[in-house]
């Protein structure tokens, strides 16, 4: 019986220390982009579930209105229209690159 629970001892041991190894890892690249007031964004056509297989992955550009203490960001379109408050998760910093292209191309809607 003593062995049992030296063994069940060491086997909990082991999965918290697996567990923490693990979210080390996990957390490595993982850091949430901070955004700021007047940054162009593009918005994951994902969170529509309308990307298509050859579609565009990212829509926009818009840009940053406001920015909360948690990160999440309200979004005005190029009209200046409200285009609601998203977690940074779904947004892409554009670069000076893309805005040059996307200026000579209209980005679709909504």
């Amino acid at each position: 019986m003593h062995k049992l629970d030296e063994l069940l001892h060491l086997a909990e041991k082991n999965v918290l220390k697996a567990g923490t190894q693990q979210s080390q890892r996990y957390n490595l690249r993982r850091s949430s982009e901070r955004f700021k007031v007047g940054d162009q964004v593009l918005l994951s056509s994902l969170v529509n579930k309308t990307a298509a297989k050859l579609g565009h992955k990212y829509v926009g550009p818009f840009k940053v209105i406001s920015v909360s203490p948690a990160g999440s960001c309200r979004l005005a379109d190029d009209q200046g229209r409200d285009s609601g408050i998203w977690h940074p998760s779904k947004l892409k910093r554009q670069s000076t690159k893309m805005r040059k292209e996307r200026s000579k191309s209209h980005a679709p809607e909504l």
